[in-house]
């Protein structure tokens, strides 16, 4: 069953000037939408603005309070989160936006793609053109400065806008990042795991045949994974896995277990961030954000999945 999403706020982080988003909902149970037992989607919207910054969703994060949104092109949207009424509700108001600063090192234009927050809540950025992860920092201006966590790219080389992709913390103030483009096999993606004291080790996942990672997101003591592909005939494809914990470590490829796929239907889209949040009722939810590219051809389209057969 589907659940209603009503529009539009945040802190003083982010500039006062609100502008306007306009969310349209999908009825019915939409065709092309593969679940596996336990998880559920509940709500399918379409989220829209005149804003110019607006789109181009590559990254998605939550606090429970808060829902963050980031643009490839280094845009931070935010709004507050109502969960008061889920499953049967979700509530977002007042959006706003604000820039992403280039620090001293950066010679090109950011690339951002990932979003996590860290563990003491701190919103943390993955940023494809030279494979780094950075905290943000408020400028006091409804902008954000930006702090290497590590020297060097993560994950290795990778091809040409095909890097860093997904990123999200572990628990234990360490990260876990995946490339898109980046292979050991065919069927492998290489990433890293940043320890808490900065050190990186190189990591791999297993993906499906075609497929890549394009977003990660801790949920309780697991992780699932958003993997993306697309095709002539095929169109937009996307799936989530679950990995289990003790899948986490180096050495053979972490495997997920299928939640979801998405194919042909009217939701097939260029889907790129995922976060998982507690539900208060012993189940949690994943959202899903689709990335337009900023093309009117494309949708920024947000989805909700409740997921009931899940271990805190």
């Amino acid at each position: 069953m589907l659940v209603a999403l009503v529009g539009c706020v945040a802190e003083s982080a982010i500039p006062s000037a609100t502008p306007s988003v306009t969310i349209s909902h999908f009825e019915g149970e939409p065709a092309g939408v593969r679940t596996a037992p336990g998880v559920e989607l509940l709500l399918a919207v379409e989220l829209a603005s005149d804003d110019p910054r607006f789109g181009g969703f590559s990254g998605l994060a939550t606090d429970g309070q808060s829902l963050w949104l980031l643009s490839d092109r280094a845009v931070l949207w935010q709004a507050t989160l109502g969960l008061e009424a889920l499953p049967r509700r979700l509530r977002l108001e007042d959006w706003r936006a604000g820039p992403i600063h280039r620090d001293a090192a950066d010679r090109a234009a950011l690339d951002s793609e990932a979003l996590a927050i860290d563990t003491d809540g701190a919103l943390v950025v993955g940023f494809e053109q030279d494979g780094s992860l950075r905290r943000l920092v408020a400028d006091g201006e409804g902008g954000w400065t930006t702090r290497r966590l590590h020297e060097g790219a993560l994950g290795g080389d990778t091809p040409a806008n095909r890097g860093l992709e997904a990123a999200t913390e572990l628990g234990d103030g360490g990260f876990l990042v995946l490339s898109e483009g980046g292979r050991e096999a065919a069927d492998v993606a290489l990433g890293a795991r940043l320890g808490p004291d900065g050190p990186s080790s190189p990591v791999s996942y297993r993906t499906a045949l075609g497929f890549s990672p394009v977003g990660a997101a801790r949920a309780g003591d697991r992780l699932v994974v958003l993997e993306r592909s697309v095709g002539v005939l095929t169109g937009w494809q996307t799936r989530v896995t679950v990995v289990e914990p003790q899948g986490w470590g180096m050495g053979d490829p972490m495997v997920g277990q299928e939640l979801l796929r998405i194919g042909a239907g009217p939701l097939a889209e260029n889907y790129e961030g995922i976060t998982s949040l507690e539900a208060g009722d012993g189940s949690r939810l994943m959202l899903l954000v689709a990335d337009d590219n900023q093309s009117p051809l494309q949708r920024s389209l947000l989805l909700v999945f409740g997921w009931r057969d899940f271990r805190s």
